[in-house]
């Protein structure tokens, strides 16, 4: 198991494939694609577009996207999630790389040469650093993705692309609902509780998350906290597994354990030795 793999979600892809028909989804992390080369159509909320090589997208994730590869193909797709980012935004003079993701359901870029050149060096960076064990590897991958992520912020200051404007109601509760939970994912969180912060019904709140992610509230909430353990066990390996199930808003050591396992793969206290 990789300190890469284990605790970032981030799914870095350079490959070749067909396909017959797009796989449309979508899902609660952010999402970039990068078009190498080939024939290929990309489907966004209900839009398609021919690319080129050099073509850059970034998607909010909650929009229902996917990709159609006419021949063989050759792409880069990041799949992330926002909960990593955010405590870095909270450093003096951080910028905030996240507004770009969170201000559109999709934009799209056709990239200059020079700028192909610079993305393209630090998808090479990061696909060089994925999937390595060890902490250097994690912090050389964690280094290059936020260099993409500032690459996207210097795009989108300069100008927003073909931009679609998130507009849509449905997507913007949901993203009210994601936002809640990672700044309050500590707390004891009922659903009544939720409900009456997004001044909504909560049996339309239940069903609308549902549709949008494919995951129930709290199973969201779940891997929230599940995510946060693992950054803490990250930031320091001597922590106790007790103080870390407290502090991400478990209340039995044994669930949380039983959680934790279920989704990394691993106990947390075989986890925090990885990294001690």
């Amino acid at each position: 198991m990789s300190s890469a793999e284990t605790l970032m979600d981030y799914f870095v892809y350079q490959r070749c494939n067909y396909r017959r028909k797009p796989y449309l989804h979508s899902h609660t992390e952010y999402e970039i694609f990068y078009f190498h080369g080939g024939s290929c159509e990309y489907y966004v909320e209900g839009e398609s577009m021919e690319l080129s090589p050099g073509d850059l997208i970034i998607v909010n994730g909650l929009s229902r996207h996917g990709s159609l590869m006419k021949e063989a193909c050759s792409r880069t797709m990041v799949r992330f999630d926002g909960a990593y980012v955010r405590p870095l935004l909270q450093q003096e003079d951080a910028i905030d790389w996240l507004k770009p993701f969170r201000d559109s359901n999709y934009c799209r870029w056709s990239l200059s040469e020079s700028q192909r050149a610079d993305a393209e060096d630090i998808l090479l960076r990061m696909s060089r650093f994925h999937g390595k064990p060890g902490l250097v590897p994690f912090h050389r991958l964690r280094t290059a993705f936020q260099d993409l992520l500032l690459f996207i912020y210097d795009c989108w200051a300069e100008g927003p692309g073909r931009l679609v404007d998130a507009t849509d109601l449905k997507a913007q509760r949901v993203h009210q609902l994601i936002q809640y939970i990672e700044t309050n994912y500590m707390n004891e969180l009922t659903l009544d509780r939720i409900a009456d912060h997004l001044y909504i019904n909560k049996f339309y709140l239940v069903k609308l998350f549902k549709e949008a992610t494919g995951l129930t509230i709290f199973e969201y909430v779940n891997k929230c906290r599940i995510n946060k353990a693992k950054l803490l066990f990250l930031m320091d390996g001597n922590r106790s597994v007790t103080d870390v199930c407290y502090e991400v808003g478990f209340h039995q050591p044994a669930h949380f354990s039983r959680n934790f396992k279920q989704m990394v793969g691993v106990t947390p206290e075989h986890f925090r030795r990885l990294f001690q």
